[in-house]
């Protein structure tokens, strides 16, 4: 089974996810799969996400440009339990993923996930 999560990133995470793209040639899904599985631990307990007085973590998103984000159902569990002990958005949590951790990140050679047929 695959879950499916909407998010927006600011300008800032969009360049930062393509950059990604561009450095390993996987696809968004696996990127933020990935970083899901990698840092969940890490990103929960960030100190930038249990400000109170930051609501939205990365205010400026566009809602022209909301993405669509499948990831396996364990992975989906994993960012649920994030959303639900911080209380930010899956947005939030996956740009934060993608500017904390992404840019330091060793990512697989092969995406993750089922294989394509």
């Amino acid at each position: 089974m695959r879950s499916s999560f909407t998010m927006a990133f600011t300008r800032e995470g969009r360049r930062a996810l393509a950059a990604i793209q561009a450095r390993t040639g996987l696809s968004r899904n696996n990127i933020i799969t990935h970083l899901v599985r990698a840092h969940s631990a890490e990103a929960s307990h960030a100190s930038l996400l249990h400000r109170p007085q930051l609501a939205v973590l990365y205010p400026g998103k566009s809602r022209d440009e909301i993405m669509s984000i499948r990831m396996p159902a364990s992975e989906g569990d994993t960012l649920r339990a994030m959303q639900d002990t911080t209380g930010k958005s899956y947005s939030d949590l996956g740009e934060l993923l993608v500017r904390r951790f992404g840019s330091s990140t060793t990512f697989p050679t092969r995406p993750a996930g089922r294989a394509r047929r």
